[in-house]
């Protein structure tokens, strides 16, 4: 952690999959190494900000292999996959 305190996520492609479901193709960095993901968002509201801007909430979600990135440590006892849970709000701008 000391050599690479920072995890950098760069979404590229939004893709729609259904009604309220997302694919979110991005670039996830960890000690150094950058691996494209795919991630699942679900949204989870809308609303109007007091300027009138459109504001929309999302719960992103997705597993990745944390030997991909090359995170070591106790491998008997704890489990490669690393789960990804973040909600997100995005706003329009003007």
């Amino acid at each position: 952690m000391e050599n690479h305190p920072t995890i950098s996520f760069t979404s590229k492609t939004f893709i729609k999959s259904s009604e309220n479901t997302y694919k979110v193709v991005s670039d996830l960095t960890m000690r150094g190494n950058t691996k494209g993901v795919i991630l699942s968002a679900s949204h989870i509201g809308s609303t109007k900000t007091r300027d009138k801007l459109n504001k929309v909430g999302f719960q992103v979600m997705g597993r990745v292999n944390r030997n991909d990135f090359s995170v070591s440590g106790a491998s008997r006892s704890v489990t490669p996959g690393i789960e990804i849970i973040c909600n997100i709000e995005m706003s329009e701008q003007e």
